[in-house]
């Protein structure tokens, strides 16, 4: 299967951190895991009441946030 052939699947997941570098964030998440996004998808997909602050690096300044991703599912 090609990379773009892979299904995808939704799984929520809950934000500890995040790093921005250009125009990729870094998610930390709660369990340790690290999922990589486009950090201009990331701001659209954010409520209303997120997207105050462009700088997504201060997030999760008062505490988790809990999110919906879309994610392929690869090596299976």
């Amino acid at each position: 299967m090609e990379p773009a052939d892979e299904p995808v699947y939704t799984r929520r997941v809950t934000v500890a951190g995040v790093s921005v570098e250009e125009d990729i964030a870094q998610l930390l998440l709660r369990d340790d895991e690290v999922v990589t996004v486009s950090s201009e998808l990331l701001l659209e997909a954010l409520p209303d009441g997120n997207r105050m602050d462009s700088d997504l690096e201060h997030l999760t300044v008062n505490g988790t946030i809990d999110l919906n991703i879309e994610l392929k599912r690869t090596g299976c």
